[in-house]
């Protein structure tokens, strides 16, 4: 994919999920709307840090777009857990919420600080407009991406449950939700283990125009499952 394109479609893809951002803050009347705007939202730092990856052949430049992916990255799980338990009226407490966003704040304060240590990234190398070029370290392996994937799983198995015994006025609208969140994860675990390049991001705009068929299209954010 060339340096040209990829941007454009980065570009593309934090327009629509904007949208969908500011359209989901405003659906009231849905439980989750806002976990789920955030959630659409924190994608967005992802994709910018993707476009500055592939706009630019500098190294500060390039760092600085990782730290943007991996906020991303270390949040998304997380707000996606929060609007599905929320969405299905299993809301978590303030406490559970308090106790999970612990891992990913830390995550984060390792992945930033990472050039004093070396626990994140074993190595770092910069290649002109494509993403900055890694080799992961410890932490990443033991504990954020196991922790991430927990949380992903979790989120899975609820919209599963969910979908098993809920009426077919909703299985329709339940059924987008799982596809449309097993792409990006279809995705991540792909490039994880090298199947394919780094292409998590470029699943976004997909994610997206899913769930805004649903959205727009299903009512989805307008009705909530009994």
């Amino acid at each position: 994919m060339s340096s040209e394109f990829a941007v454009i479609y980065m570009l593309g893809g934090i327009l629509l999920s904007s949208v969908i951002s500011f359209y989901a803050w405003q659906s009231r009347s849905t439980r989750g709307h806002r976990n789920f705007a955030l959630a659409c939202m924190v994608s967005i730092p992802w994709m910018i840090g993707e476009a500055i990856g592939r706009s630019t052949d500098t190294y500060n430049w390039q760092w600085f777009g990782e730290w943007l992916r991996y906020f991303g990255a270390m949040s998304l799980p997380v707000l996606l857990l929060m609007f599905t338990r929320q969405y299905f009226g299993r809301d978590l407490s303030k406490r559970e919420v308090r106790w999970l966003i612990i891992i990913p704040a830390i995550s984060w304060l390792v992945m930033i600080t990472d050039p004093f240590h070396g626990l994140f990234f074993v190595s770092t190398a910069v290649e002109p407009y494509v993403r900055m070029n890694v080799e992961y370290g410890i932490y990443f392996w033991a504990i954020h991406t196991p922790y991430s994937y927990v949380l992903l799983v979790w989120s899975l198995l609820t919209v599963v449950m969910e979908l098993s015994r809920a009426s077919s006025h909703y299985r329709r609208q339940i059924f987008l939700l799982l596809l449309s969140m097993c792409v990006p994860v279809t995705f991540n675990l792909l490039a994880l283990f090298g199947v394919v390049g780094k292409i998590t991001p470029y699943s976004f705009p997909v994610f997206f125009s899913i769930m805004a068929y649903a959205i727009f299209r299903l009512q989805f954010l307008t009705s909530n499952p009994i």
